[in-house]
């Protein structure tokens, strides 16, 4: 039996699928909504030596890279490393297989099915409102399927600090890690 009732032949679900299929959803996120600017990506981070470095390495990239109408960076290379040695904690996401879609439901769940659903066939879509979200768990899924992956969220001091970077509005970053390899799925909302 294929994973995901594919032909190996025919697709590969990799970073680039991942990618493609989260992107469609942030512009339906866009269409749905008065707000704009939905982001949603998936990417192998950087190696090093924990989860948290990893991490931290994507936000200094980031950072780097940000800058404001007149070309000029939101934050310094001192501010930017005294924000990161306030560190973070990461929180496990117990089973995330399963309670992952509680997590991400605002970006890709209910949010949008209740959007786009019709009166008349609101019935199809009542014992699984978040089907996007259960679509996209399981790709991620297939995408480990021989890995042992845990998931985490993160908390702490630097994250009040990263609204007004790292996703503008909002945002809601899930990470993945086995003992070789860490993953970021971001969500961010900006105006």
């Amino acid at each position: 039996m294929n994973p995901y009732n594919q032909n190996d032949e025919l697709i590969k679900i990799d970073e680039n699928f991942i990618n493609g299929y989260l992107s469609p959803i942030a512009l339906l996120r866009d269409y749905t909504t008065y707000e704009v600017g939905f982001n949603y990506y998936f990417k192998r981070l950087e190696d090093g030596p924990s989860l948290k470095e990893s991490l931290f390495n994507e936000l200094r990239e980031s950072f780097n890279r940000f800058v404001n109408k007149e070309s000029k960076r939101y934050k310094s290379h001192q501010e930017v490393e005294e924000l990161i040695s306030k560190g973070i904690e990461l929180i496990e996401i117990e089973n995330w297989e399963i309670n992952l879609a509680r997590e991400i439901d605002f970006w890709t769940g209910t949010t949008i099915t209740n959007t786009i659903k019709e009166e008349s066939k609101m019935r199809v879509w009542e014992d699984k409102p978040n089907l996007l979200s259960l679509d996209l768990i399981e790709l991620l899924k297939v995408y480990f399927y021989s890995k042992s992956v845990k998931a985490y969220k993160y908390s702490g001091e630097i994250c009040g600090d990263l609204y007004y970077h790292w996703g503008g509005i909002n945002y809601l970053d899930i990470l993945f890690s086995n003992e070789n390899e860490n993953y970021l799925l971001h969500f961010d909302l900006s105006d």
